[in-house]
């Protein structure tokens, strides 16, 4: 069914609320796909997981991904909670590192901004030489858990701490 703007704006509120809908259906997506992908694995084969489920949610729900992108999470509570819900599945799969808060978030942005960063260009044409893509984000990505693998062996032994939230971000 598609609907008129009148018929739109009959169930929206504006184009805010418009905005807030599709991001919040964007994060509830995106969540549950990682969550089903890293599902009884551990360590380092979750984050991969993980990792995969969102460059592929990435490159099957792009409106989605730029609603998630372009709407800021914080003003509004189901919105914020959501994001801290996907977020958090981040953070469970970088545990098995032992991080403590601080190091966490920087992980997590880190890991946000490869898979972003790789999808985004994917998205724009930016990869059309030939050359497996799959085969780049693979390497890419285990680039990147050899580094974490090594900042998590030089961190200092670590008391038991709770996991950052989304808004820590």
């Amino acid at each position: 069914m598609i609907l008129s703007l009148p018929s739109l704006y009959a169930h929206f509120g504006g184009i805010k609320e418009i905005r807030q809908h599709l991001a919040l259906r964007g994060y509830r997506e995106l969540t549950a796909r990682m969550v089903a992908s890293g599902f009884g694995l551990s360590g380092e084969q979750a984050l991969v997981a993980v990792c995969n489920a969102y460059l592929e949610w990435i490159r099957t729900s792009p409106g989605l991904y730029s609603a998630i992108i372009a709407c800021p999470y914080l003003q509004n509570e189901e919105l914020a909670a959501a994001a801290e819900t996907w977020i958090d599945v981040i953070y469970r799969a970088l545990a098995f590192y032992g991080f403590d808060k601080a190091e966490a978030i920087h992980a997590s942005r880190g890991i946000r901004s490869i898979v972003h960063g790789f999808g985004s260009l994917e998205r724009g044409g930016s990869f059309s030489t030939g050359v497996d893509r799959d085969e780049s984000f693979r390497r890419m990505l285990l680039s990147v858990i050899d580094g974490l693998r090594k900042h998590a062996g030089a961190c200092a032994p670590r008391e038991a701490k709770r996991n950052p939230s989304a808004r820590d971000l």
